[in-house]
């Protein structure tokens, strides 16, 4: 009998860490296909249209967002460029271990993509080519002679302005709204400046490297890592003021908890730009940051439901 109470406690440790492992390995997967910040576009799509309409669509433009944002992400993690800090990163050696699955998540994003696109509206058409040379010459020296993101602090108004068009701009054509609707641009600047205030503390992580480089003199490397993060807080205030002046203007859609809920993201968005420092791993970035994208999507949503 004391054989068995022993076995028992053992085979539930077994299994808890199985299950654990395989969790693990299912949280690296999507996170460094770039499965999960696919989802977190497709996640502020979604705010998009409940934040205009009161209301969620499902429609090929979400799948559209998905798949293109996957095909353009998965393209710049299998050419990074010849900086350490990316070459010996955690997310290079999953790669170097997934690229065939990566290239064929590749092939089927941009297939998807396409036959969506093809039958789109002619402006919805020409906005999506603008932000595909946008984001081009951010991650490839093809049409210029060198790369947007080697632009030092200016690349994060690049990638701010990338994400505002594909999650708003994209969204409202599709719902023919008029661009320059107040709402619209209330919208558009909420969103430049929340991801501003969660990209400016990705280069924290690479200050180590940087301190090695003449070349790339990234916030941290000029201003310090502790002013970085006061920068991040101050254009995270930003995104909650201008928010609360939209929600004051349109009588607050939705009601106070919506503007609760933005609140919320405020704040967990802000512990987390707090714990972020230099030896944080790779896919608390890539997670935690950006899955402040999904949880201000949650928060809105509860906020609407409630």
């Amino acid at each position: 009998m004391a054989s068995i109470k022993c076995k028992i406690p053992e085979s539930l440790a077994t299994c808890r860490f199985v299950m654990l492992q395989w969790l693990k390995h299912i949280g690296f997967f999507a996170v460094f296909s770039n499965i999960f910040i696919s989802c977190c576009a497709v996640a502020f799509t979604l705010t998009t249209f409940r934040l205009l309409s009161g209301k969620l669509f499902f429609s090929p433009l979400l799948l559209l967002i998905f798949s293109g944002t996957l095909f353009i992400y998965i393209l710049q993690r299998m050419f990074p460029g010849a900086s350490p800090d990316v070459q010996n990163s955690a997310m290079q050696l999953w790669i170097s271990q997934y690229t065939k699955i990566l290239w064929g998540l590749a092939g089927i994003a941009f297939f998807v993509a396409t036959g969506i696109f093809l039958p789109l509206p002619g402006q919805e058409q020409v906005l999506i080519v603008i932000i595909a040379i946008i984001t081009i010459a951010y991650s490839f020296p093809v049409l210029l002679k060198f790369r947007l993101r080697d632009l030092g602090a200016i690349k994060y108004l690049f990638i701010a302005l990338v994400w505002s068009l594909t999650t708003v701009m994209l969204p409202v054509l599709h719902l023919d709204h008029n661009l320059l609707e107040q709402d619209v641009l209330f919208l558009f600047a909420e969103r430049f400046l929340f991801i501003t205030a969660i990209t400016i503390p990705f280069d924290i992580r690479d200050v180590r490297y940087d301190q090695q480089s003449l070349k790339n003199r990234t916030l941290p490397m000029t201003i310090g890592i502790e002013s970085t993060k006061r920068l991040a807080y101050s254009v995270l205030a930003g995104f909650f003021m201008v928010s609360f002046v939209h929600q004051l203007t349109l009588g607050f859609v939705g009601g106070w908890p919506v503007l609760i809920g933005l609140f919320g993201t405020v704040g967990i968005t802000y512990l987390t730009i707090y714990f972020t420092n230099s030896t944080s791993s790779e896919f608390y970035y890539l997670f935690y940051l950006d899955g402040a994208m999904i949880l201000q999507f949650l928060m809105v949503e509860a906020g609407f439901l409630l």
